[in-house]
């Protein structure tokens, strides 16, 4: 507090007694799975098909997780976690496809560039180096193609880096750049200040001084393509430009040479003023066959005098994934300190790949390092072959996501067997352990058009179908709405794997298990809404998905709102702030509708005083808050009682 001496006025900003809580989301859904491509072992978040697709590769037929998010997006969901899992192929992980450059002298890998992460997909890289005016420096261009092998590759992504240097004290040093700046690759070996060699054909300095060429010819060969003799027509004296420009018009006149790119570059180490420039040949996939590995090679009478006599040959662009030296290019071995250059998918991961290890952050645990998440799926679970796993699986996330006020959503695969009501009770019966407040089970799987199958239907489990179903639940009507009924409509679902009965659903319903039905005119829809301690044998007052995630969001959004108590006098004041901010948050879900009763004394209460915190406790430090609400129980069973009139005389 200021001190007050001098007659005059003082301004006091007097701490606020108000700290509005926040409502969480209720609808970020984690899926943990393999996935073609994509960071491995981390949570990213997801905002739509066109970011997974971009990040992760899309559709795969390997991946039942990249079909759920797509179910997702297309119910209704917005904002996912995506975390990518792989397991060991005859002991090959995943793997990175890499590119190794060695120096001018070729005796010693200078520069060694990796995908962004692993996978396949990162055979399709490659690079180039670009010489600029600088000595110390060089230029970097990646490009990504859809298929390299294809003729010609179709680039999808690039991505330019420029006056980069090799020396570690430099502002620009690659190692740097490109680790902090590039979406495509990340570098793994720098070593010495040996700029790598550049790409293409390229000549000695040639001075400003006027060239004499007339009816001089350049024999061009591309790879194996030999052009017809070029000649020179100038008259009288030109620029090393003017030849350039001739060149140029000439190639693009040439069956299989068209797509040969002419530039001139700065020679860096001449000593002349203006400094003497260089020609610069590189094939652009205009007009042939594109093959990085090809080198141009010039031949005829006017090599000498545009410094073409003992120029620098190299490919086009360096390749990533291969097994073939070429070039500047070396390759590693599998064995040695960067492992095989080959980038791999390894596969579907096992369940301990799938839980990961704390302490590493690695599958499950990755979730360590997202700050919310409110439901999670791991449709790949269901395919584990060996007895147990699944279980073992589902019982460490279910444990994990109670922890972390989530909410789980079980996939149990396709093998159920013929009988609509015994395969998933058995299912039930044998893997009990999978009950839990934080928990539910939909059947029968969902049906779905399959884009990498000619759109035929394929089935696969309903948790990603369901979780953008609570997601598009949640945005309408608030998360305390059962997402089921004529409403909940299964998008994107033509068909479900069993056509169910309202007899068999009568057998399932009362286990806690909810039926997904198709009904005229409202099509395929979710009709049940129990968590898997739903079972009406348990009586838990859990029982409904709606409480439950009701109550998760409440714990969520309090346990965020109130950190600012935390070392506060304890105390009448602290205390009346606390009913006063919680009781504003609470009140304004009455608002919403989120609780039964007229009134709020009826809805909701909120105690903070001095019999919730006794002497001892406030000696302890703690301070104890309670919180209760009047849920609205969803109308599970509507009753309707007709009753004849009896005809009366109304003379």
């Amino acid at each position: 507090m200021s001190e007050v001496l001098v007659p005059g006025v003082y301004i006091r900003e007097a701490p606020p007694t108000i700290r509005p809580v926040a409502q969480v989301a209720t609808s970020i859904a984690v899926f943990i799975d393999y996935f073609s491509e994509g960071p491995m072992n981390q949570a990213i978040d997801v905002f739509g098909l066109a970011d997974f697709e971009r990040v992760f590769g899309g559709l795969d037929r390997l991946s039942e997780g990249s079909y759920a998010i797509t179910q997702f997006f297309l119910n209704g969901g917005t904002h996912a976690i995506v975390i990518r899992v792989a397991g060991t192929d005859a002991g090959v992980p995943a793997i990175a496809a890499k590119s190794h450059v060695l120096n001018k002298s070729g005796g010693t890998v200078v520069l060694g560039l990796a995908a962004a992460n692993a996978g396949a997909w990162g055979n399709n890289l490659r690079f180039a180096i670009e010489p600029t005016d600088d000595p110390s420096s060089f230029n970097v261009s990646i490009v990504r193609y859809a298929d390299a092998t294809k003729a010609p590759p179709i680039a999808i992504a690039n991505e330019r880096h420029v006056n980069l240097s090799m020396d570690p004290n430099s502002p620009r040093y690659c190692k740097s750049v490109l680790a902090a700046k590039s979406l495509l690759v990340h570098p793994i070996l720098v070593t010495g200040l040996d700029i790598p060699p550049p790409v293409g054909t390229i000549g000695a300095g040639v001075t400003a001084a006027p060239l004499t060429l007339n009816s001089k010819d350049l024999t061009f060969t591309l790879g194996t393509t030999g052009g017809e003799k070029i000649t020179l027509s100038t008259s009288g004296t030109t620029t090393l430009a003017n030849v350039r420009d001739a060149i140029s018009a000439a190639l693009r006149t040439q069956a299989g040479l068209g797509g040969i790119d002419v530039q001139l570059v700065t020679d860096p180490t001449s000593t002349t003023t203006p400094k003497a420039k260089r020609l610069w040949f590189r094939n652009t996939r205009r007009d042939r066959a594109f093959n990085p590995k090809d080198t141009i090679t010039v031949a005829g009478s006017a090599i000498s005098g545009l410094g073409l006599s003992s120029p620098s040959v190299n490919i086009q662009e360096y390749v990533f994934g291969t097994t073939a030296a070429v070039g500047a290019q070396a390759v590693s071995t599998p064995d040695s300190a960067t492992g095989g250059d080959i980038g791999t998918n390894g596969v579907p991961p096992t369940a301990s790949d799938i839980i990961g290890q704390r302490a590493a952050q690695t599958g499950l645990y990755a979730l360590e390092r997202a700050d919310l998440f409110n439901i999670v799926c791991v449709p790949g679970a269901a395919l584990l072959d060996t007895p147990g796993k699944m279980d073992e699986v589902y019982s460490e996330i279910i444990a994990y996501a109670q922890e972390r006020r989530a909410f789980v959503l079980v996939d149990a695969g396709s093998d159920m067997g013929a009988d609509a009501v015994r395969g998933p009770r058995d299912f039930m019966d044998a893997h009990a352990q999978l009950r839990s407040d934080n928990s539910a089970f939909y059947f029968p799987d969902v049906r779905i058009p399959d884009p990498l199958d000619d759109y035929r239907l394929s089935d696969r489990g309903a948790s990603g179908t369901i979780a953008g179903l609570y997601a598009a639940t949640d945005a309408k009507f608030g998360v305390w709405k059962t997402p089921a009924g004529i409403e909940a409509v299964l998008r994107g679902v033509p068909e479900l794997a069993v056509k169910l009965t309202d007899g068999q659903q009568g057998a399932l319903n009362p286990l806690g298990i909810n039926c997904l039905r198709n009904f005229p005119i409202y099509g395929n829809v979710c009709w049940g809404g129990r968590s898997l301690n739903g079972a009406d044998a348990m009586a838990s007052p859990w029982k409904y998905v709606a409480i439950r995630r009701l109550a998760l969001m409440i714990e969520e959004s309090l346990f965020r709102g109130t950190k600012w108590v935390v070392f506060e006098p304890n105390d009448e004041p602290l205390w009346s702030r606390i009913r006063l901010n919680v009781g504003n948050f609470m009140m304004g879900l009455f608002r919403q509708g989120a609780f039964q009763g007229d009134t709020p004394s009826k809805a909701f209460f909120v105690k903070c005083d001095g019999e919730t915190t006794t002497a001892n406790d406030r000696n302890l430090g703690i301070v104890n808050i309670q919180v209760g609400f009047a849920p609205l129980k969803p109308a599970e069973f509507v009753v309707i009682t007709i009753q004849q009139i009896p005809d009366v005389d109304q003379g």
